[in-house]
């Protein structure tokens, strides 16, 4: 019987040893999906801020152009265009966004957060609207431009969040440059899907 003991506390003992002597698994690596894809697609809600207007949906598409090595940098060629419905006008633009990606371990399970910055030049329209005689009044399509910068986050895959986003957008949509889509401050949300 106590050969049968030896020879388990022996059998154990060298497996024991066996498992001391496995490397653990790595930890994988956070995801990098910057340049890993050939066109994004985001829309969303905005918040339209010093305007006497109701609140806007923006849509937006890049298309990357460069990028680091390490793929912690890169410029992509990016579009918008943003409406509000009142009163009926819009923004389209386009320009270069320089965008960054950075992921830590330690912060929020090593989730991926992407950084962006972008200056677009484009096209602002008022719609036609009536005077008080029921006129047409035809509006021009006005220079515009737009500055701003946000952080996307990758929720899974190909699907990303864009937490904020704060552009300002200039134009002069209305005689003497009036206020009310002419110079505001835009504060954005919205998901996008890369591919």
């Amino acid at each position: 019987m106590n050969r049968y003991i030896s020879a388990i506390a022996v059998i154990l003992l060298a497996a024991s040893l066996g498992l001391a002597q496995t490397t653990p698994p790595s930890t994988p690596a956070p995801s990098t999906n910057l340049p890993g894809w050939a066109v994004q697609l985001t829309g969303g809600y905005s918040l339209v801020a010093g305007a006497n207007t109701n609140n806007g949906f923006f849509s937006s598409v890049a298309v990357p152009v460069w990028h680091s090595k390490n793929n912690a940098l890169g410029v992509q060629g990016r579009g918008d265009y943003f409406s509000v419905s009142k009163p009926t006008s819009y923004f389209v633009g386009g320009g270069p966004e320089l965008r960054g990606q950075f992921s830590k371990d330690t912060l929020l399970n090593g989730q991926v957060f992407e950084p962006f910055a972008t200056v677009e030049f484009g096209l602002s329209k008022l719609a036609d609207t009536t005077d008080s005689a029921g006129a047409t009044i035809s509006h021009p399509t006005k220079f515009a431009f737009k500055i701003g910068g946000g952080l996307d986050t990758i929720l899974k895959g190909n699907v990303t969040w864009r937490l904020v986003e704060v552009d300002y957008i200039h134009s002069s949509i209305y005689p003497n440059n009036g206020l009310v889509v002419s110079n505001f401050a835009q504060v954005s949300t919205g998901i996008g899907i890369r591919f």
